[in-house]
């Protein structure tokens, strides 16, 4: 599997071996605006993620830190209706903070503000996004159940990519999504 999650484009074959595989190549359903499928992986991770806890309705799901992949999570978790949902973020003291996400062999810097009096634990799930999960995640996306209109808070030139980097780093109050116009 090729990961590239900031890649501009990546080449890679389409074929699977059966339905329950990894889809290569994803079409995008017609009524699916394009200004939506940005999100389509992240959501593909949400999915997996929530599912991965099997959480039942006496559970609670308490996701930490409400950016953009946690409010994702938050949505996925409410429309899957399997347990109650709690969203933290990095505001409350104490608990357990589970990084997840793949930083791509760069360092992690934590500062000592948002995690002290927390149990820092790092993971990055290696669930095989399949066919299954893909669909739902379009499906979501498709229905409007994912309100990635409220997640969009900037759009920049395409030309200007360090730019929205810049933005959502340097302003994470006023910065959650940042997608390219072209």
């Amino acid at each position: 599997m090729t990961v590239a999650p900031h890649a501009e484009f990546v080449v890679r074959s389409a074929m699977v071996a059966s339905p329950e595989d990894m889809p290569l190549v994803v079409p995008l359903p017609d009524d699916l605006p394009f200004h939506v499928a940005p999100y389509y992986p992240l959501v593909c991770g949400a999915v997996s993620w929530i599912e991965i806890e099997e959480a039942g309705p006496d559970h609670a799901l308490v996701i930490l830190g409400q950016g953009l992949v946690g409010m994702l999570m938050l949505q996925v978790a409410k429309a899957s209706g399997s347990c109650h949902v709690i969203a933290v973020d990095v505001l409350a003291p104490g608990g357990l903070i589970h990084l997840i996400g793949l930083y791509e062999n760069e360092p992690l810097p934590l500062h000592s503000g948002k995690i002290q009096g927390k149990r820092p634990i790092g993971g990055y799930y290696r669930q095989v996004v399949n066919a299954r999960i893909s669909r739902r995640a379009l499906e979501f996306l498709r229905s409007g159940t994912i309100r990635t209109d409220l997640m969009t808070t900037h759009w920049v030139h395409c030309t200007e990519g360090p730019k929205a980097h810049e933005l959502l780093y340097s302003r994470p109050r006023e910065a959650l999504g940042a997608l390219p116009e072209w």
